[in-house]
């Protein structure tokens, strides 16, 4: 198996996401929230994958690798999209 504890993945990703979501709209507020929470959200699970695959020569990917992909994929989409949903900085709020 290539990942060996799915819960670190998977909570690194979201809060990675929600991280960099924040600081992508506290740099470049003229970023529409669409295209800040697709790459806030996809940036951290290549990020980890790129740091899990790259010492090795070749890879196998079983099933629950690949539901481990999907799962820190849903979780930071989710994390970058509930970082400006449901927290709301007041300061970093330039527009709206």
């Amino acid at each position: 198996m290539l990942i060996e504890n799915p819960f670190y993945l998977l909570a690194g990703c979201g809060l990675g996401a929600a991280a960099f979501n924040l600081a992508m709209m506290k740099v470049s507020p003229q970023i529409k929230d669409r295209t800040r929470h697709v790459v806030a959200g996809t940036v951290p699970v290549a990020a980890s994958f790129a740091l899990l695959i790259g010492p090795h020569d070749s890879v196998v990917a079983y099933g629950s690798d690949l539901a481990t992909i999907g799962a820190s994929l849903v979780a930071g989409l989710s994390a970058a999209y509930g970082s400006t949903r449901f927290v709301r900085p007041q300061r970093m709020l330039t527009r709206r």
